[in-house]
């Protein structure tokens, strides 16, 4: 109870992003106290200042910029620096130098504060606060191998702000943290339980989380936001295996939106399973009659519950290719069920498959032009595998061709659409050693366009 995690910071307007600009790092690696690092120590004086108010003597700030200890040298320097220079503005500074600092930190506070806080807390009651009680307290912690003399006395310090990299990532609590300025990243984009263990902004801070400010980049805050939705599809999947819904080897983590993967390979097996923006074509037939009258009379029953439209795609000369009807998922989960099964026969993951139909809306349904409603001929492998269950252009000449082919039969480019072929079989028998045609085996057979790509881990 009154933990903040991802869902608090990420996926809610909870106000408590700050985007900030990716440039800071060469800034601060050249020992430049950027504009955005300015603005977060600024938030962070304020922000403990309003803390006071509410009886909360404490507060932290940790700045998570850069892993090598030069690079926290060079960021200690400038941010001791500047505060420095703060405290003897306090202590010593004429009326005009400590007015400029204090509309400063007002600009800050009406920026990056809600309305209700502002409402509540008065600056000029702050003011003193700040000046008194936060500033001339905040105490700067290298909290690395090189940083031990700074560490010394950190736990008689009231406001800290915290310098550092792999020693701030895990097992270091920061009770009453309260700004975070975070523009580190891994360039391959790095396992997402470590990215969740580098969040030290998490934590129970239900009591002030209106005054929690996360200080990143744009792409970082889209990197911690995916993984919050990932986060959370994957409790309710727990949840649904508690429940005897699901089997633990069904768990599916979307990634098309991410670079991260879900852990290290020894931590936990997985394996990628990627949809690029090309046709899911079926390649196993049936040759069960049993199965066949079953799975034939789902999809007759659908083609004789809908109104059809007839569409040219596919062709230049405007005749018709197929008829299509756009329907919702609901309507299809029967259809969909019955391609789990087909597709069961296929090498890739069929759960991703019906992930990605489950998550589109109106879902653009094909029926492909066939010989007079007999079905369209196509040969199979002795091992039940289809030669093409695409068929190709009119003419190899692709300027010349009047239909473009199977493959161009789309009806909305931006949507899944899914394609449903009537196949008469042609197979060999041990009687015939020919390709025979086998209208007892008459079947449909289903070809899924994806729009873009789209990624999955699953279990390995």
């Amino acid at each position: 109870r009154g933990y903040c995690g991802a869902d608090a910071y990420h996926l809610f307007d909870s106000n408590a992003i700050e985007v900030i600009d990716d440039s800071v790092q060469i800034e601060l690696t050249n020992g430049i106290l950027s504009e955005s690092l300015k603005d977060a120590i600024h938030h962070y004086i304020v922000a403990s200042a309003i803390m006071h108010k509410r009886g909360v003597l404490t507060s932290e700030m940790i700045i998570h910029s850069h892993r090598t200890v030069t690079d926290h040298s060079n960021i200690y320097r400038v941010v001791d620096a500047y505060i420095g220079n703060l405290k003897l503005e306090i202590e010593y500074g004429d009326d005009y130098g400590i007015n400029i600092l204090k509309d400063a930190l007002y600009a800050t506070y009406v920026r990056l504060f809600p309305t209700s806080v502002r409402q509540e807390y008065d600056y000029d009651e702050l003011w003193p606060i700040i000046c008194q009680k936060v500033i001339k307290r905040i105490y700067i912690i290298l909290k690395n191998s090189t940083g031990q003399v700074t560490q010394s006395t950190e736990s008689f310090r009231k406001h800290k702000i915290y310098i550092g990299g792999d020693l701030l990532q895990r097992g270091v609590t920061f009770p009453t943290l309260v700004t975070t300025f975070f523009t580190r990243w891994a360039k391959d984009g790095g396992n997402m339980d470590t990215n969740l263990q580098r969040a030290r902004w998490f934590g129970y801070r239900n009591k002030y989380i209106d005054l929690c400010k996360l200080f990143t980049s744009a792409s970082i805050a889209r990197e911690f936001t995916t993984l919050s939705e990932v986060e959370a599809d994957l409790w309710e999947q727990f949840n649904a295996i508690q429940l005897g819904e699901q089997a633990i080897e069904d768990i599916l983590i979307r990634a098309d939106d991410t670079k991260q993967k879900p852990t290290r390979k020894n931590v936990a097996p997985y394996k990628a399973v990627s949809f690029k923006s090309r046709w899911i074509k079926q390649r196993i037939g049936l040759f069960d009659k049993q199965q066949i009258t079953t799975n034939n009379a789902i999809v007759d029953t659908l083609k004789e519950s809908h109104e059809w439209v007839p569409t040219s795609a596919g062709r230049r000369d405007n005749a018709k290719s197929a008829d299509y009807c756009v329907i919702d998922r609901a309507t299809l989960t029967t259809l969909i069920d019955h391609m789990q099964v087909i597709f069961d026969l296929e090498p890739f993951e069929k759960k991703p498959l019906r992930d990605l139909i489950e998550t589109s809306g109106g879902i653009p349904v094909i029926l492909m032009n066939d010989q007079n409603g007999v079905g369209r001929v196509r040969s199979f492998y002795p091992d039940n595998k289809i030669y093409a269950l695409h068929q190709g252009a009119d003419n190899k000449d692709k300027e010349k061709a009047v239909f473009l082919g199977d493959s161009f039969v789309i009806v909305d480019k931006e949507k899944i659409n899914i394609q449903i072929h009537k196949i008469v079989p042609k197979k060999k028998t041990v009687a015939d050693p020919n390709l025979v045609e086998r209208p007892d085996y008459t079947q449909y057979m289903f070809a899924i366009y994806v729009p873009k790509e789209k990624k999955y881990f699953v279990k390995g």
